[in-house]
């Protein structure tokens, strides 16, 4: 998968949450936590930095929620099991 920008960040009280931002042609900006702990934001080509900054902003707290729930699942941390050759 092609990213359109580096890696841009959001703050949420004390942390702060990368994604990485694909432009494409669509309607509706799409966001998606995976599993990995990354989180993509799939933005319409027309949207300018300021409403997709905005639109990101507004889902941060479930952005936050998904992230924790998702690590809850990773049987090592973050770190270790990368050093180890990813998760599972």
């Amino acid at each position: 998968m092609r990213i359109d920008s580096p890696a841009k960040a959001i703050v949420f009280g004390s942390r702060k949450i990368a994604y990485n931002l694909h432009r494409r042609d669509r309607k509706r900006m799409r966001i998606v936590v995976s599993p990995e702990l990354t989180v993509d934001v799939f933005a319409p080509a027309a949207a300018n930095e300021e409403q997709i900054e905005a639109a990101v902003m507004k889902k941060t707290a479930w952005i936050a929620g998904n992230i924790d729930a998702l690590k809850r699942y990773h049987l090592l941390p973050a770190g270790l099991a990368q050093a180890k050759g990813g998760f599972g």
